[in-house]
């Protein structure tokens, strides 16, 4: 049976737990928390995911409308980077060349999850989780999107990069890494196929 200590302290009756109560509670407390936070991580990079997906509407539906201004006032302007902020700082305002309103950005360092970083002039990270981020990047006039992800591979952490590229640069706080492919746009049939079968020859045809 538990015993409850019970002390008199100048006319007041105090009643206190004894030591197996108070272990208990801390189980107890350790159980329901090691319950409730993967749900609790599991609502977070769920609302990150959705508040990705409507920056991202906003954005390309801001570089839309400001490609058919152009085009509409016959100005010949191009959309060369998407707002005049700083690369990797802190609370900078992102895309303001194509959205009305600001978005405030993380850094490389920070990494807040949530929040974009600027890493180039035209390229853009999004942290969705403490593992996984969104690449946004946009180049002669296009968009394209990239998800990438850390994986283990024995002692070491691995950046995976889905995506093929002449060169990647990658930062982190203020260490910077270029990559540079050399056999990118490198063609090395002599006679490119568009199927694997034996059966179908490629044959071009000159009409005159």
């Amino acid at each position: 049976m538990l015993k409850i200590l019970q002390i008199n302290y100048q006319g007041f009756n105090i009643k206190a737990f004894s030591l197996l109560e108070i272990i208990i509670a801390i189980i107890l407390i350790v159980l329901i928390t090691s319950f409730a936070l993967p749900k609790y991580n599991a609502i977070i990079d769920s609302s990150n995911l959705s508040l990705l997906k409507s920056d991202l509407s906003l954005i390309q539906s801001g570089i839309e409308q400001k490609k058919t201004i152009n085009t509409l006032l016959s100005n010949g302007d191009k959309i060369e980077n998407l707002d005049y902020s700083a690369i990797d700082k802190i609370n900078e305002k992102l895309f303001t060349k194509v959205i009305e309103f600001s978005i405030t950005s993380t850094d490389t360092k920070e990494k807040k999850l949530g929040k974009w970083s600027k890493i180039s002039d035209n390229s853009y990270e999004f942290y969705l989780s403490s593992s996984k981020s969104i690449l946004f990047l946009y180049e002669n006039e296009k968009e394209s999107i990239l998800n990438n992800h850390i994986k283990k591979e024995g002692n070491y952490d691995v950046l995976v990069i889905q995506k093929t590229a002449k060169q990647i640069v990658l930062r982190s706080g203020k260490r910077i890494v270029g990559i540079l492919n050399k056999s990118f746009g490198v063609n090395p049939l002599e006679e490119p196929k568009t199927t694997n079968s034996p059966l179908i020859k490629r044959e071009v045809i000159n009409a005159k």
